[in-house]
């Protein structure tokens, strides 16, 4: 087992000066108020506007599974009945939390509510803003309702949404975006802070 210590340099407010900052991969992370940081699978990023750093991710909740017997193992819940395995249930949040300095971090709340989101399972969330709109653009991989995650994988797709602010609520615009490499999966988005014309991209 390695210990492995992440050094992040973190910009001052107006960005005239930084200040190393660690952080550990051992030490589970908790927020302002003492609980537990539950927020997965998002990006990090500073935002200019609010001038602050933002953390977007999953929030599983209470949720915890046996190991399974078939692979991957780590991870049955993909197997089970849609909408009950865990890290595949509907009701997960998608979470964001603020920071003046990547150490102390405040919950901000849920952003893309179940409520005002089609039916079916979304992980691996990530937001950008985008200059041009004045928008926070969410980008997050969905899947649709089928009888387990398994099956529904074929027609995995991202869904996008936008806010004017970012701690939402994000409000869906397309449910299903067309593009070359369609399905979901691993995946990250960057803005381009040279681009003239304001590109952003998904790899």
């Amino acid at each position: 087992f390695q210990i492995v210590l992440v050094v992040l340099v973190a910009w001052g407010l107006r960005g005239t000066s930084s200040v190393n900052v660690t952080v550990s991969n051992l030490a589970a992370r908790v927020d302002v108020d003492g609980q537990l940081m539950d927020v997965h699978d998002g990006n990090v990023w500073f935002d200019a506007k609010e001038k602050t750093w933002l953390w977007y991710g999953m929030g599983y909740t209470n949720c915890t599974e046996e190991t399974g017997v078939l692979p991957p193992r780590d991870c049955p819940g993909i197997y089970r009945k849609f909408g009950q395995g865990c890290g595949f249930r509907t009701d997960h949040l998608v979470n964001l939390y603020s920071s003046p300095d990547l150490v102390s971090w405040t919950y901000v709340g849920d952003v893309f509510p179940q409520g005002g989101r089609p039916e079916g399972i979304y992980f691996r969330p990530k937001v950008l803003f985008n200059p041009a709109s004045e928008e926070y653009v969410l980008w997050i991989n969905y899947l649709p309702p089928a009888l387990n995650p398994l099956i529904s994988y074929p027609e995995a797709t991202f869904s996008v949404a936008t806010s004017k602010t970012a701690a939402g609520p994000f409000e869906l615009k397309t449910p299903s975006v067309n593009i070359a490499n369609p399905g979901g999966g691993d995946f990250t988005v960057m803005a381009d802070p040279n681009a003239v014309d304001g590109a952003a991209y998904l790899a």
